[in-house]
């Protein structure tokens, strides 16, 4: 068989035959009498695992500009405040930089909006360079704002100087080493932040990790992360106390989503994951998919979901989304690169 084939004959045969459970919806809709899922309003299709995106605002999110000149920026992940304003944590490029510069010239900046589409406008620097890719949540104990992000500290590196958002070479400031992953927290989401805490050195991973986790009453954590050789392979990570670095355990050994794994052909596997749980407690990740990827970025297949009940057991549904993106004006607009969204919900 060539497994290839393998996730679009499930969904064939799911098509075919109806579905029998809930999990046949994706744990995102009710599998009815008839045989059929009925959604819920945020996904579509047969087995509810594409989300159903509405057209956006031109000026939505986060557009900075520095000396009369766009800013590139990676991610950006939203949390509401307790005053009803919304936060954002994205990684900028200094220097007018693209993202091929990111192991050099990426910040953490932090930006504030009245509405949750924005525009965002920056008002200070959460961490300097070297950091990356921040997964912001809240502590269901404290409230407090908890980040995890890549970073080198102290970072010591040269930084690329570009002019119009494009970088020539990864590595252009003299390194194309990436950092080691680390937990901050703050009451307020302009800081002060705590001292952040290396939850995994540079030494025990492959590449950044793209942390992505759900943190629990107890202080617990339950989280994804990936492991990077000739491709992202997504595993999990859990602590008893997500300030104490020495409770973390990465599994290394176990791939989340061995469908989809290095020996598919023309499989990159899924990275920057977000992570959450339903009302009814069952567990959800969204991601930058790369399967099928047989030429990157691989614009058709961009997004990806994954469920699980409980956790631990994962299933991947295939593409959620691709690189088209709509308009209020009626146009629409094809990206060159699409990551998976960080949601944020209404309560």
């Amino acid at each position: 068989m060539d497994t290839r084939t393998a996730v679009p004959l499930l969904s064939a045969v799911l098509l075919a035959s109806g579905c029998g459970s809930n999990e046949d919806c994706s744990l995102n809709g009710i599998c009815q009498s008839d045989g059929t899922c009925r959604c819920i309003p945020a996904w579509k299709g047969h087995n509810c695992s594409v989300l159903s995106l509405l057209p956006a605002p031109r000026l939505a999110g986060f557009h900075p500009v520095d000396d009369g000149r766009n800013t590139s920026t990676w991610g950006g992940t939203v949390l509401r405040s307790d005053d009803g304003t919304y936060h954002m944590w994205a990684s900028e490029m200094i220097q007018h930089c693209g993202i091929n510069a990111w192991t050099e010239n990426s910040r953490l900046v932090h930006a504030v909006s009245p509405s949750p589409l924005g525009p965002f406008m920056r008002r200070d620097v959460t961490f300097p360079v070297f950091s990356h890719e921040a997964t912001a949540v809240r502590d269901p104990r404290t409230g407090e704002y908890v980040l995890f992000f890549t970073a080198h500290i102290p970072s010591g590196r040269a930084v690329c100087n570009c002019t119009d958002g494009s970088t020539t070479d990864k590595g252009c400031g003299g390194t194309d080493e990436e950092g080691a992953t680390y937990v901050s927290w703050a009451k307020h989401p302009e800081g002060p932040w705590s001292s952040p805490l290396e939850v995994v050195s540079v030494e025990k991973r492959m590449s950044d990790t793209n942390l992505a986790p759900v943190l629990f009453e107890d202080g617990s954590l339950l989280g994804i992360w990936r492991l990077w050789k000739n491709g992202s392979w997504p595993r999990l990570v859990t602590a008893t106390n997500y300030r104490d670095p020495e409770t973390y355990v990465f599994d290394y050994d176990t791939p989340l989503f061995p469908e989809i794994g290095p020996d598919v052909p023309s499989s990159m596997g899924t990275e920057d994951p977000f992570l959450y749980r339903d009302e009814n407690g069952y567990f959800h990740a969204v991601f930058h998919n790369m399967v099928p990827c047989p030429d990157y970025p691989c614009p058709e297949v961009a997004g990806g979901h994954a469920y699980s009940p409980n956790g631990r057991n994962w299933t991947y549904t295939g593409v959620a989304f691709n690189s088209s993106g709509s308009y209020e004006d009626g146009t629409n607009f094809t990206f060159l690169r699409r990551g998976g969204p960080p949601l944020l919900f209404d309560s």
